[in-house]
């Protein structure tokens, strides 16, 4: 801009602000302090004198504020494009589509294009007056190569974000900070577009707008720069962004990827692929493997398989040799960390194999993978679903993927519609269906395109037993002529699934085999489930003929473990006809048997042991002292003691350089300190380092904590919400005031000060309510912030408007426009008693102001010392009967009493009794799980000494030891589960409410907290459990409830469920033999167990169904025992139907009227 920058209010903001006095002052007095000199010198600032110039204000603003505005037009689309592109990497979509068959490169050109056409639209539009001198074409050619530039810049923003909501947020405002005011900085594309829109600007000044006749000219005499070169730099920004995010893509690929050496484009094995690293060793031998199926032919089969991570730093697969076979469901088992997901990986394409190699369909994985994505499906642990697209769209955009021409796409998508029993879902979108309809899908997508191989991880994860049976259907429906490989947390549905089972731990095979044979060679034994009327009677007595039987009584059951080889040698037979003639003597009103299950063998036989990661760190060392700067210090006084004759030293400064004015005067205040500083000390050690900081947030942080319940989790804790508010609002009021007083200017005096400090006690109540309009606590950041710069500076300039019309107070609700008003009011005083004084006429005058959803149906219930289950699918109300009880939501009618209390009238004596895991972690991510747990011990009124004791305890009763110390935003999804279960105990409280608080836990872990569950009850506490495994409600729970629609349908012990629902006992018959011949014993069991329905056949496996009206536990095991050698059955397994084998939710659910 032509001029000094000197107008008084716009550019002399250091003045006028009071910052440049304030900085005067502060540092005389460092000077004074440090050297001990009572001599003040003076210091004075002039502008520097500036050459003569023409002023047009119009083209002047229009140079100036034509590249901002152009800039910051296309802002809200860079954070669509990012938010878009990172949502792919969050939901890992784009790992799914790769897998499937999506090329890189394709896919992020589609995201060029795509991103590419709406801003081509854009540019065209812009038509009118703005540049009546220009030509169309070269300004469209100019906005396209800003369109081009502005999409490759957001792909390379994108590769610093892992999540969608955060890469919107600070997108935009990298864009944005990319604007930077030199030539130099035109390798940034926004930078070369503002000089871009400036030179269009200048030349329209000039009368002859942008043509391709002066497009390599400049408008500014011996200036190099022009409109051709910015587009060519723009150009090649684009380039070099695109070739950054192929590099920073590869090395810093986030959460789901390997990262590659920073070196990997010099490396020959990036480009000629990675040679075998061969080895002769032999795999080490598992446990036990039960003898592999001949007549089949392995879909997938892996050979001595190792990956190493960390370049040979973490062994996750170690030597690994394992068949996947055809038409059977293989459950791949392990614990987290066991290399499970890395195998998956190997196998989908995703990471190379270190060393040996999987041979998918008869292909190697490393020669051949683009042929082998046309046969494979791959369902990830999260949805893999666009939110935008409907759901026949999904089912013909992955069709489309895998090849298939248009007539099989509809044949495809009518027979998974069926399949899915989402046919009046078909025009939906994806994100209005249920949880377990999002599940299903995800699942059946992975079938899509006649997928011969499909992999499975956790496919049932988070889904309600009713919803999980679906999954079940569906597998099952789509195992014959498929190889499918499902991974698992749920035992009980690997079990159920899986015809082979094959159990990992730390890169190693373990065993692999039958669930019948796995149960024979590693299980236990039988349980014996004995349901007492009354305590007194003692029926261990008649368990004589089992022996090396255990007992365990758990109050009103007796649980018995019996060995394998009684159900063999006939002694149960002899145990169930006694149990069945006395069970009135013996006080018993029913019994029931389960086997071994594949959970207690994968635990007991391989436990899971820690893994211990030593971080690497770097040290940099310092390098030596630069000797010209050493020497320029020691002549620093000589050259200090020239300019200080006087007592008064006058600073010219360039007001273009923004901070100058500060800049210069900190140089010259270190300069007196160190020409004033006595004989012998070290100059370099002195100095005076000034800084202009901004004020704190104070809404996101609210919000953050609202979403994240942990405002709830304070208000369950004993926090009050006065004292919780009071302490927020005289926090945030605290650590503003020190920098709000020195603020202010010194001419305008306390009365300023008044008016800055009340302002922000305004300011900051404005926000509180504020909070509660977000979810996102990023979108509250830029939303706020936004909202309170508009305000701000609409409220400032229409200050000017309103008094053109005499209305000076309309806007005095904004405390922003009152503090506008305030300081120009105060600052036009100042002014006015100035120049009064002058003519000395100092009288002022002073001036005188003017004139629902109806989730949970009248449930009654008393729990009292016991665990009590509470269980129904996704939408029934357990968790709003939660929120209930915990004063998280409104009662709309009934009463509940916890330790007495009443949650309506007494809820903060109701708090101080009660522990609280929701169903989604309420943690601070900055916080470690020591502190978290110390808070919450402190909330709960341990005393002071004991607060680190029983953090302690919590982190070693959860097995948290190794994370204590770690930021709960690095935790996995267990491991928060696990904090969130140790904050609900902190305090012994007399009820714990815990909502599915093994969600995402491994076998082992789950255990781990059901031992802590366990040891809760046995103190006399009651714990409310919600859970969508069957399997942890039988263990936990002594009694147990099933909610549909908000009302109990169901109420009573395990054990009454399972004679309410379980209609008898499951059988599994495994006959000998590599092909034998099953038709005699299905006969023999039709005809010998009437009643019994056949449910699984395979190569040489049988399960039945058998009600238990038609027969006893003694029938069975006598017909089985007797004729197990005439019938060639190598064994055997009976055991009681369980509650998620027998659908007793979908029951439930399928018969709203009934109750029971």
């Amino acid at each position: 801009d032509p001029g000094p920058r000197a107008d008084p209010f716009e550019d002399m903001r250091y003045v006028w602000g009071g910052f440049s006095y304030l900085q005067d002052v502060v540092e005389q007095a460092l000077v004074r302090a440090m050297t001990g000199t009572k001599e003040k010198t003076g210091v004075y600032v002039q502008q520097m004198p500036y050459p003569c110039y023409v002023d047009d204000i119009f083209l002047r603003v229009m140079s100036r504020s034509m590249p901002l505005f152009m800039t910051l037009a296309w802002m809200f689309s860079v954070s669509i494009i990012l938010k878009s592109v990172v949502y792919e990497k969050e939901a890992r979509l784009k790992e799914t589509m790769r897998i499937m068959g999506l090329d890189n490169g394709i896919l992020w050109f589609s995201w060029f294009v795509s991103s590419l056409v709406p801003l081509l639209i854009s540019a065209g539009l812009l038509k009118g007056n703005l540049l009546p001198y220009s030509d169309t074409g070269v300004v469209f050619l100019f906005l396209a190569s800003f369109a081009v530039v502005t999409i490759m810049q957001c792909f390379l923003i994108s590769t610093a974000f892992a999540r969608a909501n955060l890469a919107a947020a600070c997108g935009g405002i990298i864009y944005f900070t990319l604007y930077l005011p030199y030539v130099l900085c035109s390798l940034l594309s926004p930078v070369a577009f503002g000089f871009g829109c400036e030179y269009f600007a200048l030349f329209e000044e000039q009368g002859v707008g942008i043509q391709w006749k002066n497009l390599v000219a400049s408008p500014l005499e011996e200036d190099d720069f022009s409109l051709r070169t910015a587009i060519i730099i723009m150009y090649f920004d684009s380039f070099l962004y695109g070739l950054l995010t192929w590099y920073i893509e590869a090395v810093f690929p986030g959460q789901y990827g390997i990262p590659r050496p920073w070196y990997f484009p010099v490396t020959k094995s990036y480009w000629l692929g990675e040679e075998e690293n061969k080895s002769n060793a032999a795999p080490p031998r598992p446990v036990c493997v039960e003898e592999e199926p001949a007549h089949l032919e392995p879909g997938v089969y892996i050979e001595n398989l190792v990956k190493v991570y960390r370049h040979g730093k973490k062994v996750a697969v170690d030597g690994l040799t394992l068949g996947f076979y055809e038409g059977q469901i293989t459950s791949f088992l392990g614990h987290n960390g066991a290399g499970k997901t890395t195998t998956m990986s190997v196998l989908t394409g995703l990471f190379p194999p270190t060393s040996g190699t999987a041979y998918i369909l008869g292909r190697d994985i490393r020669t051949e993978l683009s042929a082998i994505r046309q046969s494979l499906g791959v369902c990830p642990q999260h949805n893999v679903l666009f939110s935008m697209l409907t759901v026949e769209e999904h089912i013909w955009f992955y069709a489309r993927l895998k090849g298939l021409s248009e007539e099989r796409v509809k044949g495809e998508m009518e027979q998974i519609l069926r399949d899915t029993g989402l046919p009046r879902k078909r025009k939906s979108k994806t994100s209005t269906l249920s949880g377990g309809m999002q599940r299903k899908l995800s699942v059946a997508l992975a079938f899509v395109g006649g997928s011969k191989v499909v992999i499975l991880d956790e496919p049932t994860a988070g889904v309600d037993p009713y919803a999980r049976r679906g999954i079940w259907d569906l597998l099952l429906k789509y195992r014959p002529g498929r190889t499918i490989i499902l991974s698992t947390h749920h035992m009980d549905e690997a079990d159920i699934l899986g015809d082979r089972i094959a159990i990992i731990s730390h890169g190693k095979l373990c065993c692999v085999g039958s669930s019948l044979y796995l149960k024979n060679q590693l299980g236990t034994g039988y349980y014996l489930t004995l349901v007492k009327k009354e305590p007194e009677p003692e029926p261990e007595p008649s368990l004589g003929s089992c022996r090396n039987s255990s007992s365990t009584d758990l109050g009103h059951e007796l649980t018995f473990v019996l060995p394998y080889s009684a159900a063999k040698d006939g002694a149960f037979v002899e145990l169930f006809r006694e149990m069945d003639d006395n069970l009135s003597h013996l006080n018993i009103s029913s019994y029931g048997v389960s086997d071994t299950t594949l959970e207690e063998v994968g635990t007991r036989r391989f436990p899971m042991q820690r893994t211990v990661c030593a971080p690497a760190w770097r040290a940099g060392a310092k390098g030596p002292r630069d000797d010209a700067l050493a020497r320029s210090r020691r002549d620093l006084h000589g050259c200090i003691d020239g300019w200080m004759d006087g007592w008064a030293v006058q600073i010219w400064f360039n007001n273009k350089g923004w901070h100058s004015m500060g800049s210069f005067i900190n140089v010259m205040s270190n300069a007196i300190l160190r020409a004033n500083l006595p004989p012998g000390k070290d100059a370099g050690r002195y100095g005076i380092r000034a800084f202009n900081h901004p004020l704190n947030l104070t809404k996101e942080q609210l919000s953050q904590e609202r979403v994240s319940k942990t405002k709830h989790m304070h208000f369950i804790s004993g926090v009050h919400p006065l004292l919780y508010w009071t302490a927020n609002f005289i926090w945030d009021m605290v650590r503003p005031l020190p920098s709000v007083r020195p603020s202010v200017p010194p001419s305008v005096g306390v009365r300023a000060g008044r008016l800055t400090g009340r302002v922000a006690w305004s300011i900051t109540p404005l926000m509180y309510p504020a909070s509660f309009v977000f979810s996102i606590p990023s979108t509250a950041y830029v939303v706020l912030t936004s909202v309170n710069i508009l305000i701000g500076i609409n409220g400032s300039i229409s200050t000017f408007v309103m008094e053109l019309f005499g209305d000076h107070n309309v806007l005095l609700i904004f405390p922003h426009f009152c503090l506008g008003r305030g300081l120009i009011d105060m600052v036009k005083n100042q002014a006015m008693a100035d120049a009064l004084q002058r003519f000395g006429n100092a009288r002022t005058r002073r001036r005188r102001g003017g004139g629902a959803d109806r989730d949970v149906l009248r449930v009654s219930l008393h729990v009292f010392g016991q665990c009590f289950g509470l269980l129904g699918v996704n939408g029934a109300g357990k968790t709003t009967t939660f929120k209930m009880l915990t004063g998280d939501t409104v009662v709309t009618s009934g009463e509940a009493f916890l330790a007495g209390k009443s949650i309506l009238r007494e809820l903060d004596q109701v708090h101080q009794n009660m522990g609280y895991c929701p169903q989604f972690d309420a943690v601070n991510e900055l916080l470690t799980g020591r502190e978290h747990l110390e808070l919450y011990a402190i909330l709960r009124g341990v005393p002071g000494k004991e607060v680190c004791d029983v953090a302690e305890w919590g982190i070693r009763k959860l097995g948290l030891l190794k994370y204590a110390d770690k930021a709960a935003g690095s935790y996995s999804g267990g491991n928060l589960r696990k904090l969130s279960t140790a904050m609900a105990l902190i305090g012994a409280p007399p009820v714990v409410f815990l909502d599915e608080p093994t969600t995402g836990m491994d076998p082992k872990a789950r255990r781990a907290l059901w031992n802590c569950i366990l040891d809760v009850i046995k103190e006399g506490r009651s714990v409310v459990l919600t859970s969508h495994s069957m399997e942890e409600c039988e263990a936990l729970c002594t009694r147990m409830a099933i909610m549909v629609n908000g009302r109990f349908k169901c109420l009573g012990s395990v054990q009454h469920l399972k004679n309410r629902f379980g209609d008898g006992y499951t059988i599994i018959l495994r006959v000998a033999g590599p092909d034998p011949d099953l038709l005699p014993v299905m006969k023999f069991i039709e005809s010998e167990l009437s009643g019994s329905t056949l449910k699984e056949k395979h190569r040489n496996m049988l399960q039945y169904q058998l009600p238990s009206s038609r027969c006893s536990l003694t029938h069975i095991f006598f017909t089985l025992a007797n004729n197990k050698h005439a019938l060639k059955i190598e064994d055997y397994s009976v055991t009681q139907t369980t509650l998620d084998q027998v659908d007793a939710l979908e029951h439930l659910h399928t018969q709203p009227g009934l109750t029971l």
